[in-house]
């Protein structure tokens, strides 16, 4: 089974709104995961995987680790390669990140490398994190239409939340994957990822054309919160260059009520205790 593609340009176009919320609905039912073509949003990560390039390319190992901070747990500032292996697994991810997420108390509170630098580093990817978090609530609010829940619910229960944009950087020289696992979150996007990822489809490791469009996929506190699958998936790293992408990660308020009696907050306390720990490739 494929990963259905849809055109972002239909849900825009009130005579067509329906065909595309129909469409992403079934895909993600059917897969947990739907490709969407025209987001709007190639400029932008084109800037953004630029500054990214830099960053990892760039930086001395000496300024990336001025942005390292090991207590965010990945979701604030660099994490360098090897030190985020999968449960259940010997071997590290292929790959290092850097994480940027809401300024907010409650939060972690976000590195930067030092502006002088890379001087269009912050606020290339500040602009990006708002646009990305504006179309990942285009997508869940179209989620609720297809589910009969109020769309303006879903796009609430994520104001203020902990939403995350990675970029990940994988070496060029480095084989391997980054291993299979379920997302936390409520969607993620992820523009154009090229060649490598693959999802589990009914017991069988499918990969993904994104044909230059946007992954979308369930994370598990939407599979609890409305019954969408959350579905295993991995990234295997071949090319022989280096490989970047950007996941944005559309979290929940801590506050928000998953199930009955489980918040936003007690399901992630459980799920990193036991994060990765799906079928083995």
């Amino acid at each position: 089974m494929s990963i259905k593609a849809i055109d972002f340009n239909d849900f825009q176009n009130p005579s067509y709104q329906q065909r595309f919320v129909s469409g992403l609905g079934n895909s993600l039912k059917e897969t947990g995961f739907v490709v969407v073509q025209n987001l709007g949003i190639n400029k932008t990560i084109d800037s953004l995987r630029r500054q990214s390039r830099l960053f990892f390319e760039i930086l001395t190992d000496e300024e990336k680790f001025a942005c390292y901070n090991p207590t965010t747990k990945g979701e604030r500032g660099y994490v360098p390669f090897g030190e985020e292996t999968a449960i259940g697994y010997k071997s590290p991810d292929v790959k290092e990140f850097f994480g940027v997420g809401r300024d907010a108390k409650e939060y972690h509170q976000n590195l930067w490398p030092e502006e002088k630098i890379l001087p269009d580093f912050k606020q290339t990817i500040l602009d990006s994190y708002f646009l990305l978090e504006s179309r990942a609530h285009e997508i869940i609010s179209a989620i609720g239409l297809h589910l009969s829940i109020d769309p303006d619910d879903l796009i609430n229960e994520t104001i203020e939340g902990n939403s995350v944009l990675r970029l990940n950087y994988y070496p060029g020289k480095q084989k391997g994957n980054a291993n299979p696992h379920k997302d936390s979150n409520y969607i993620t996007l992820l523009h154009n990822p090229g060649p490598g990822l693959h999802v589990l489809i009914n017991n069988y490791w499918t990969s993904v054309d994104s044909e230059g469009g946007t992954v979308i996929n369930i994370g598990e506190k939407l599979e609890k919160r409305t019954g969408l699958p959350a579905t295993w998936h991995y990234a295997k790293v071949e090319s022989q260059g280096a490989r970047l992408n950007e996941p944005f990660f559309l979290q929940p308020r801590n506050d928000v009520l998953l199930q009955p009696c489980l918040t936003s907050e007690e399901f992630m306390r459980t799920h990193l205790s036991e994060r990765y720990t799906g079928p083995k490739i």
